[in-house]
């Protein structure tokens, strides 16, 4: 980009007259695009927003969103309702000469919304002495996180179970075991079930993966003797 201006104005007798012209300016550079905001990497959000802003004051902008066709847009541009998996977000600007940048800026991220995991327990689960131990069956597709909590009935009172967290792997497979908060409120439950008191225990297993989608799972499990 450069910047000229007309010529002096000189008459037969030498009179040197003030330049006669017009400023102008080259412009040869299409404009360079940044993207400053939006997600990138793994993202929950099925309906990203991204911001962006050119080296060339009034531009305009084109986006497209996994190779599609190039359209019209304006900084913020949101997609909605987009698929889980990766995903591509490009935008170019064109300068006010009409000069169109050659290499979109690119962001690319993965929408991931689901949490690919299980738990399950047996209905009925015997106990042992003065042991009380629940066990919970953990699967995942995906690498998650499980925090174990809830509560086991012996008639009308409530007792707590410790709360525990683990991890499992992607395509594994794991036994979460939960007991008692206060080990005197096993051998409490543990005596009430040899004579024969009905006790049932709600434990809730909350898995959370990797883009921080949680869900939770409640089960219900008969102690038996």
């Amino acid at each position: 980009m450069s910047t000229g201006t007309g010529q002096l104005q000189i008459d037969s007798a030498g009179n040197v007259g003030a330049p006669a012209g017009r400023e102008f300016t080259v412009d040869t550079l299409a404009p360079t695009t940044t993207i400053g905001s939006g997600p990138q990497g793994l993202t929950n959000n099925a309906s990203p927003s991204f911001g962006f802003d050119a080296n060339e004051a009034g531009s305009s902008y084109e986006c497209r969103l996994d190779g599609g066709a190039f359209a019209a847009c304006s900084s913020p541009t949101t997609h909605t309702d987009l698929a889980d998996g990766p995903h591509v977000f490009q935008v170019r600007a064109t300068d006010q000469i009409g000069h169109t940048e050659p290499n979109a800026a690119t962001r690319s991220f993965t929408v991931d919304t689901k949490v690919l995991g299980t738990a399950s327990a047996k209905k009925a689960q015997l106990q042992k002495r003065s042991r009380i131990k629940l066990k919970v069956r953990l699967g995942a597709n995906e690498t998650l996180a499980a925090n174990g909590t809830g509560k086991i009935k012996l008639g009308q009172r409530f007792f707590r179970l410790k709360p525990k967290t683990t991890r499992v792997a992607a395509g594994k497979a794991k036994t979460l075991t939960l007991v008692p908060k206060r080990r005197s409120n096993a051998k409490r439950i543990a005596k009430a079930l040899k004579r024969g008191t009905e006790a049932k225990a709600t434990p809730t297993l909350t898995l959370t993966d990797a883009a921080a989608n949680s869900n939770s799972h409640t089960l219900v499990i008969k102690l038996k003797r």
